[in-house]
């Protein structure tokens, strides 16, 4: 073989151990996505969640009575509302009362509640007495962000990719503190839960658990949507309370 060939032969050997080496960086080095875990996707929901400027909200009971007040007079059944941040939210509350179903107007603005009268339909000023917050859930500092940030134990993600509707499934345990921001202050135990996370928003859409208590179980369904829609949330009008 002469060195022309020789020559030519090395040069289109180098150069095809060029292109081998590049196409192996390409495939398993830097530009490669990092795997999906379950630190990402709660971080970055939970990035997602404390950002969140407002939102409809459902929160359903079924299974053992929860009652919102302290008599144990109303029993909640469902809430049906929206949020404003940093801390405001308004619904209308479905109680059972002596096996009536009824609707119960709320307000609640930073520390403040308010109630409508189940019979007259008069607002009341229900601050301070009961423990019920709808806003709670969604603040920054207390709600379903910090849930997310530090509120899971022996957190897992079903799946590293996405469900057919488009969401991550986490199953983690809540713990007591969480749990009682999740119900708006009415149920403090810890609960195992299923969460969902939108992957291409990181907002959380769905939360369901169980809370076992004296009599059995209750199970808690929360449904959110409506991300970022024009909200307004104002004191009501007490005049005729």
């Amino acid at each position: 073989m002469n060195r022309s060939l020789r020559r030519t032969l090395a040069t289109i050997g180098a150069a095809l151990m060029t292109t081998g080496t590049a196409a192996c960086s390409s495939v398993d080095g830097g530009d490669a996505e990092a795997p999906t875990t379950v630190e990402s996707v709660l971080a970055e929901s939970a990035a997602a969640m404390a950002s969140v400027e407002s939102l409809h909200f459902v929160v359903r009971r079924t299974g053992t009575p929860v009652s919102i007040d302290p008599d144990g007079l109303l029993v909640f059944e469902e809430a049906d509302g929206r949020y404003a941040a940093p801390g405001s939210a308004d619904a209308v509350v479905e109680v059972t009362v002596l096996g009536n179903r009824l609707q119960v107007g709320a307000v609640a603005i930073d520390d403040q509640l308010w109630l409508t009268d189940p019979i007259t339909g008069d607002w009341n000023d229900a601050t301070g007495t009961i423990d019920f917050d709808p806003a709670g859930i969604f603040r920054p500092d207390t709600g379903i962000a910090a849930v997310l940030d530090g509120g899971l134990e022996g957190a897992v993600l079903a799946s590293p990719e996405p469900d057919a509707d488009g969401r991550y499934q986490v199953d983690a345990t809540v713990t007591a503190d969480e749990v009682s921001t999740l119900t708006s202050g009415l149920v403090s135990l810890e609960a195992d839960a299923t969460i969902w996370i939108d992957a291409e928003t990181d907002q959380v859409t769905e939360i369901l658990f169980d809370t076992a208590l004296d009599g059995g179980i209750a199970t808690w369904n929360v449904l959110l949507s409506d991300y970022g829609s024009d909200v307004v949330i104002e004191p009501p009008d007490t005049a005729g309370g």
